[in-house]
């Protein structure tokens, strides 16, 4: 899944998973960030905020987040290589 932030595009290395009781997490990886010699680039952390109006019960999680527009995106100290999809 792509996910634009701050007119920059990320590509999730991984499914979103709940995190809090008000937030899910991901890792991504940013287009156009440069990759290493050994083939690894940066990760940064993907945070959506639950809805109010999500009832877990439900067991839908396409609406627990508004999954289009996160929280936030930090960059985190892991890194990726996506050619073995491995992270460092």
């Amino acid at each position: 899944m792509k996910i634009k932030y701050n007119g920059l595009e990320h590509i999730l290395v991984e499914d979103a998973h709940i995190c809090s009781d008000s937030s899910y997490e991901a890792l991504a990886i940013r287009e156009g960030d440069s990759i290493d010699l050994d083939g690894y680039q940066s990760v940064y952390r993907v945070t959506w905020s639950i809805l109010p109006d999500y009832n877990p019960v439900d067991n839908d999680e396409s609406g627990a987040c508004n999954w289009e527009h996160p929280e936030t995106v930090e960059k985190s100290n892991i890194e990726y290589n996506a050619t073995n999809k491995q992270f460092a």
